[in-house]
């Protein structure tokens, strides 16, 4: 995050909690969110400290108090969770003074694939849009470091018979 705080994914032995936090440069842990699932990937806002979002095989969520709390984003983008669709990244960039998200999907199932889905949180009713990005199962995305200006987006696919770096 953009106080120095580090999130991590980890299953230790011990306890059941599996979201784990730092402020001190990784030197200690503690869980956080009291969150118990697999997640697939984290994100913080690049503005705002307190703004922490983890993403599941099959949703995305939002803490707004630095982890303590989360809550569910619009469910399951792309369909995921359902038919092998599962979110395999996530990143968060500022547009227009506003948080917008990015994930990523893949399907587990041979010659079926995922895709890239936005949400922009400044919208009342904020759903997530498809990047009609077709023919790939996407491993990650990423936001240019300069989004709010060049809205590019970079990803790394596959059409399950090669790997390649793709932008938009």
């Amino acid at each position: 995050a953009i106080d120095g705080s580090l999130y991590c994914y980890a299953n230790p032995s011990g306890t059941s909690y599996t979201l784990f936090k730092s402020t001190d440069n990784g030197r200690s842990w503690s869980y956080t969110g009291k969150v118990k699932v697999t997640i697939s990937d984290i994100a913080t806002a690049p503005d705002d400290a307190s703004i922490v979002y983890y993403a599941t095989s099959s949703n995305v969520y939002q803490s707004i108090d630095a982890g303590v709390s989360f809550t569910s984003l619009p469910p399951n983008p792309g369909g995921a969770g359902n038919d092998n669709i599962e979110i395999t990244s996530i990143d968060v960039a500022l547009a227009d003074s506003n948080n917008t998200i990015v994930v990523s999907t893949r399907n587990a199932t041979g010659l079926q694939y995922g895709g890239v889905y936005i949400l922009d949180e400044s919208k009342p009713f904020p759903s997530w849009v498809d990047t009609s990005l077709d023919g790939y199962d996407v491993y990650t995305v990423a936001f240019s470091p300069d989004f709010d200006a060049d809205r590019q987006i970079v990803a790394v696919v596959t059409n399950e018979d090669d790997t390649f770096v793709t932008s938009k």
